[in-house]
């Protein structure tokens, strides 16, 4: 390997790396770069659903051997088929983080938040083992790096917040001299708080895993290997005519992810518009392809309308029961609240006395933000919403099969149209 001036990220999430000749691929993408890599891998294919239904089933008292079963098969069948049987060593690993994952099994915390980050973070555990091992024995040396003893957090779980003095700190102090000889193979998604507790970064947070080391570690750039050529302005599954960027400014990018463009996560965007690191979006099935890149650009930039569609949405009203004025006093009050509960409102709308937010369907939430809210306020919950946000928007009828009355909440500002609908209304 090459020293190289700065070190470049790697991102390959779960569908690069869903089986073996995915993640055989992955190994011909690395292979073709000589740099020194920080690769980041999320869990395997549907890995973290299948971890998640698992929870479930343990919170409300079923049993769910039968899908552990299949978890453990899928990981040691991929690992059989990639390694002779005298390279096997790696299932030792895996066996041990099996019996870790049964021990939080059987003593899951009483938190949902905080069971969820102790269990469904071992998909990126078991996914960067297998990983690390195979890329070792086809000679590309590989350092396996818990990523929860660089990336420090607060006690936030599922959502950490990043401790960026800390994790600097460390990434700086230890990885640097590890990149001089081999790649640096970590996990995405997961990250450690000061007390070495598992937390979470959201869900998706591998590709601002990505970020954060990139920034520490004042990466060249970054690459998220995704199964689709580059950012588009709109999901080619949804809408027949999509258009390719070739490049994208960070602000616009940024604006993107918030309004739920799913290609990348919305916190990764920031640290790298700091350090002026480009990001590039590049296709796993066709490496030999430009992608787009994300990068210092121009301001006003002439670009094709967006639309971006962001499902399993809540609506809740808010009205003052005494139909007075929702003051200042009222209005302060609710948004303490969705701050308390980490509620991220998508879209806004307010009257003289009425309030009306738009967020990430989650009932647990919904239920402790509404709690002792009842009594001031009439409140109206609205599940299974899609909001649909039209970015750049030149007034053209893109979505001419959705008839006016199936609009629940609309809004429009110079260059954007957003509105609500039910999610069986989705074009």
């Amino acid at each position: 390997m090459k020293k190289a001036e700065k070190v470049k990220v790697y991102k390959f999430g779960g569908a690069s790396i869903r089986n073996a000749g995915a993640v055989r691929n992955m190994a011909e993408i690395i292979g073709q770069e000589s740099s020194p890599l920080v690769i980041v891998v999320s869990a395997m294919g549907k890995t973290t659903n299948a971890l998640e239904e698992i929870l479930e089933k343990a919170r409300n008292g079923q049993s769910c051997a039968e899908f552990w079963e299949r978890v453990k098969n899928f990981h040691v069948s991929l690992v059989e088929e990639l390694f002779e049987k005298e390279e096997r060593t790696v299932l030792n690993m895996l066996q041990e983080l099996f019996c870790a994952f049964e021990k939080q099994l059987e003593s899951l915390a009483p938190e949902y938040d905080e069971a969820y980050d102790q269990l469904v973070s071992f998909g990126e555990l078991f996914s960067s083992a297998i990983v690390a091992a195979y890329l070792n024995s086809l000679g590309f040396l590989t350092e396996w790096v818990d990523a929860r003893k660089y990336v420090k957090t607060d006690g936030t779980f599922r959502d950490g917040y990043v401790n960026w003095d800390m994790t600097g700190q460390l990434m700086r102090l230890n990885l640097p001299s590890v990149l001089e000889e081999k790649h640096v193979l970590t996990q995405g998604f997961i990250a450690g708080d000061v007390e070495n507790h598992t937390v979470t970064l959201g869900r998706e947070g591998s590709d601002f895993t990505a970020a954060v080391f990139a920034s520490c570690l004042q990466a060249s750039e970054v690459t998220i290997w995704k199964d689709v050529a580059g950012i588009m302005n709109a999901d080619p599954k949804r809408v027949a005519a999509t258009v390719k960027y070739d490049e994208l400014s960070y602000r616009e990018a940024a604006e993107m992810t918030f309004y739920g463009a799913s290609v990348i996560h919305p916190k990764t965007i920031k640290p790298l518009a700091n350090k002026k690191i480009p990001l590039w979006v590049r296709s796993f099935e066709s490496p030999e392809e430009r992608g787009t890149v994300i990068k210092e650009l121009p301001e006003h930039q002439e670009l094709p309308e967006a639309i971006i569609f962001k499902d399993r949405q809540t609506l809740v009203s808010f009205k003052a029961k005494d139909l007075s004025f929702l003051h200042e006093q009222a209005l302060g009050k609710l948004f303490k609240l969705f701050t308390r509960h980490h509620i991220r409102i998508n879209l806004l709308q307010n009257t003289a006395i009425s309030l009306a937010v738009c967020f990430d369907s989650d009932q647990d939430k919904v239920l402790r933000m509404l709690d002792g809210l009842r009594e001031e306020f009439e409140i109206q919950v609205i599940d299974g919403l899609q909001l649909v946000t039209v970015k750049n928007y030149r007034g053209k009828n893109l979505l001419r099969g959705l008839k006016k009355e199936d609009v629940l909440l609309e809004q429009k500002t110079l260059t954007d149209y957003q509105f609500i609908i039910r999610e069986e209304m989705k074009s």
